[in-house]
């Protein structure tokens, strides 16, 4: 009879602690939606905010290093003009003739296209710059040099002589070529 009265109260500790399960359980199946909130309109914002802030984030890395790439590029061709000034005809031409843009944005799917753009470029900007004429800058310099009074066949002005180590008769050549001229 004891181990029936140790079953029976056993089953009731277990009964009551299924109820107090059941009753846990219950308030989780009701609460579902409350214990998992949904994002709220302003959260949603500030996550789509945050995403297109990274997207713009890597398409100005990944638009850099192509810059730099078509930079590269252009200065094997046209080595005399400085970095900036070739990256400034690459923003020109861009704004400029939407096909060169086109090419750009077609640059990974036609990479000899892109280089044949890059390319044809270098050419434009080669045919844009002047030669130097040597012998025109020669006759500048000639006309520059004879309205100043001095020309480059010419030492610049006269050194005088250190007269402490001339000779008596130099020295006295000298001072008779100063008082007399």
């Amino acid at each position: 009879m004891d181990t029936v009265a140790n079953n029976d109260a056993q089953n009731t500790v277990v009964d009551g602690a299924q109820d107090d399960l059941d009753t846990l359980l219950n308030e989780y199946d009701e609460g579902t939606t409350t214990a998992t909130p949904q994002p709220t309109p302003p959260d949603l914002a500030k996550v789509a905010a945050y995403v297109e802030r990274q997207e713009q984030k890597e398409l100005n890395e990944q638009i850099e290093r192509d810059m730099n790439a078509a930079v590269t590029v252009l200065k094997g061709e046209v080595e005399s003009l400085p970095e900036r000034l070739l990256r400034g005809a690459i923003h020109d031409k861009a704004a400029e003739d939407s096909r060169f843009l086109a090419a750009y944005q077609n640059r990974t799917s036609n990479p000899a296209g892109w280089n044949k753009v890059l390319g044809a470029l270098a050419n434009e900007i080669k045919g844009e710059l002047q030669p130097i004429d040597q012998q025109a800058t020669d006759d500048s310099n000639a006309v520059i040099a004879a309205i100043s009074g001095s020309s480059n066949t010419q030492p610049g002005p006269d050194i005088p002589p250190d007269y402490t180590k001339l000779s008596d008769n130099d020295f006295a050549k000298q001072m008779n070529e100063i008082s007399w001229g």
